[in-house]
């Protein structure tokens, strides 16, 4: 399968700057305060939500190049269905693509309709989300080091953030169909 690459970093599914790795950051901090780890995420959400932190992102890949303001920027190893149910779905995992998903300028409204249409597998419908794919994409971020998702685990790199894919980089081995006698 292939796999996605971000400064030198590897991820399997997913990598995102912006509202998610603030969301893992928060709940980290209320972990270490003593709280449990679903109470944590909870208190969270409603903070990140409160202060609704955006990021100005110069984005370029092949043929595609934006300067935003976004809540998030979410790389995909390979690309997601964004409608028709499960949004976690791909249809391949070594179609060599990387997909770019921005909210420009969504504010808290539009973000809660994102949310909600994501859940209902309908996300393509929804103004203002942007999905692309490439094989290459920059990121730049005004902050030199910033907040980023790796597989759901935070790390922090430095601007810019150079993501690749790396096709066929990882063997898999998968058990064969049982036989019956």
């Amino acid at each position: 399968m292939d796999v996605g690459e971000v400064n030198g970093r590897i991820f399997l599914n997913n990598s995102s700057i912006g509202v998610y790795p603030r969301l893992l950051w928060e709940r980290e901090q209320r972990q270490r305060r003593g709280r449990r780890k679903w109470t944590a995420f909870a208190l969270a959400g409603l903070d990140v939500w409160r202060h609704y932190p955006r990021v100005t992102v110069s984005v370029e890949g092949r043929g595609y190049r934006r300067n935003v303001q976004t809540p998030f920027v979410f790389v995909g190893n390979n690309e997601y269905a964004i409608d028709g149910g499960r949004i976690d779905a791909r249809a391949s995992l070594d179609a060599g693509r990387l997909q770019l998903c921005i909210a420009p300028d969504a504010d808290r409204r539009r973000m809660a309709r994102l949310v909600l249409a994501a859940i209902a597998g309908r996300l393509g419908n929804v103004d203002g989300f942007e999905a692309v794919t490439a094989s290459e994409v920059t990121i730049e971020v005004p902050p030199r080091r910033l907040g980023v998702s790796l597989d759901g685990e935070l790390t922090f790199l430095e601007s810019p953030l150079h993501y690749r894919i790396r096709s066929r980089a990882l063997q898999m081995i998968v058990p064969g169909e049982e036989r019956v006698p």
